[in-house]
């Protein structure tokens, strides 16, 4: 059935052409702007007229397109005939909705197995990356002690050959009782230790005056490779600059007296330099040594860190990085949580870390180090490690924690003789800064003298000459070329035509004049 009407008139919804502002449909269904679809003013904010932001955007309605054209109407009706009977239809359905669901049930046992196959894979697969991952961490554990047998034997048995018997000589005392030209007993050296410590304990300090000789120089086959190159580049001679150490100013050192050199130096450091050095420059047609012979009164103050109470409130100086080698690792920031675990007392995260690395560390002579990574951190992973090295790690990890921490280093000397010597400084207020020799402690604790490893923490002995109370600080003047030790300097250093020298082109010599207990 169907009816037609006829109207004499269009409908238009509009006017005029509309214009749309243009904005965005949010999460809540409401219609509104996103701040790039806003109108903005020259201070940088959005457009507002009558409280209203002014969009930036407009789409156009055009007035044709809401006409509705009602002039001419169709309307048409449609009927559905239904049938009667419809039985056998409908029972072959139901037969086919049964197959469906049998289908469907045979598909969901198929997928079952699918997903149990898959799984018992997945399982196995496990296992065997299980058993892979213990392979390959044997593996790793291998390359690790071959790569530390490498190093080793670099270390002890390649550059480093004198270093190998001192190392076994300093942690094997049944082979240092072999030596054919032992020092001074060891009983002598710990009866001395002992009566410094009761000294120091029962007065407050105890002081010596000490006179050293140092000197440095180049080898006889460096100088004439030297020589030999100037002379083809058409020069006759070669330039040379020298460096020593001599002793700074501080609380441990006074009176000090240059009292002599091999010629006159061109520059003599401040008394306070971070590394502070006395400089020779000369133009050398043969070859020359430059040394130094000086006096000092060192005097060594007791202080025990845990017989006070510390301040509630403690400095943060000297509590920062000091790439590369003073540095927060991952690792030393776990340890040193570990170490201080519900401690609040900053003395007693002190003695914790000291603990740590006197009785953990064990001595062993390094290469270089500015051929090894932050050394800390190796340090507390291997527990291996030299004087510089137990100092830099008692270092950061007190700066860990936020205890303030500082190095400082020179000459180990005694009456029968003087040697390169690193130890570590630390602050806890009121006391102020005292002392912390880890090397030193960790073979106190080696010798089963416990007493004496605890004096080391927080105290020194009158065997030492202080030159350099920062680590990697420049000399005063400046060293051009590249120096052996790039980090602390206690033997000396020596440039030609630029280049720094190193290894057996260096010839540095120490000589102790005179050792008085005063």
């Amino acid at each position: 059935m169907g009816v037609y009407l006829r109207n004499q008139k269009e409908i238009n919804l509009l006017a005029d052409d509309a214009h749309l502002p243009v904005g965005s449909i949010s999460s809540d269904g409401n219609f509104t702007f996103r701040p790039d679809q806003l109108m903005v003013g020259s201070d940088g904010k959005p457009v507002m007229v009558n409280g209203q932001y002014v969009p930036k955007d407009y789409a156009l309605l055009p007035k044709e397109a809401m006409t509705v054209d009602e002039r001419n109407l169709g309307i048409v009706q449609v009927g559905l005939t239904q049938p009667i009977y419809m039985g056998g239809k409908i029972r072959a359905y139901n037969q086919i909705a049964g197959l469906s669901e049998r289908l469907a049930k045979s598909k969901r046992s198929q997928e079952l197995q699918n997903v149990i196959l898959s799984t018992d894979e997945a399982y196995w697969q496990i296992i065997s990356l299980v058993n892979r991952k213990k392979l390959a961490d044997k593996y790793v554990e291998t390359l690790t002690k071959f790569v530390h047998d490498v190093e080793l034997m670099h270390v002890t048995g390649v550059h480093y050959l004198d270093r190998f018997a001192e190392t076994l000589i300093a942690t094997h005392a049944d082979l240092a009782a072999r030596q054919l030209d032992p020092p001074a007993p060891a009983a002598l050296a710990r009866e001395r230790r002992h009566r410094i410590h009761d000294q120091m304990e029962r007065e407050g300090q105890a002081s010596a005056r000490i006179t050293l000789k140092t000197s440095v120089g180049m080898s006889d086959e460096a100088f004439a490779a030297a020589l030999a190159k100037a002379k083809a580049e058409g020069r006759e001679s070669v330039h040379v600059r020298a460096w020593l150490s001599i002793p700074a100013e501080c609380l441990a050192q006074s009176e000090i007296e240059l009292q002599s050199f091999t010629e006159q130096p061109g520059r003599i450091a401040d008394a306070n330099a971070p590394q502070r050095t006395v400089c020779w420059e000369a133009d050398l047609t043969e070859n020359r040594r430059f040394g130094v012979q000086y006096r000092y009164k060192t005097t060594a103050v007791y202080a025990d860190p845990l017989d006070f109470v510390p301040a509630p409130e403690q400095p943060t100086f000297d509590t920062e990085e000091q790439a590369p080698h003073i540095v927060f690792t991952p690792y030393l920031r776990a340890l040193a949580a570990q170490l201080t675990e519900g401690i609040t007392d900053p003395a007693e995260k002190a003695k914790r870390i000291y603990d740590y690395v006197t009785l953990n560390v064990r001595y062993h002579y390094q290469p270089a180090y500015f051929v090894q990574d932050c050394l800390p951190d190796r340090c507390a992973r291997d527990r291996r490690g030299d004087c510089g090295i137990m100092a830099l790690t008692f270092i950061t990890l007190c700066r860990l924690v936020g205890i303030p921490a500082r190095w400082q280093s020179g000459l180990s000397v005694s009456p029968t003789g003087v040697g390169c010597h690193d130890w570590a400084m630390f602050y806890i207020a009121p006391k102020g800064w005292m002392y912390a020799d880890c090397s030193f402690g960790a073979s106190m604790a080696r010798q089963g003298e416990e007493e004496l490893r605890r004096h080391y923490f927080g105290s020194l002995d009158t065997g030492r000459m202080v030159a350099n109370r920062a680590f990697e600080a420049p000399f005063d003047p400046p060293m051009y070329g590249f120096r052996s030790d790039p980090y602390d300097n206690q033997s000396g250093e020596c440039e030609v035509d630029g280049v720094g020298l190193y290894g057996d082109a260096l010839d540095t010599r120490k000589e102790l004049v005179d050792f008085e207990d005063l």
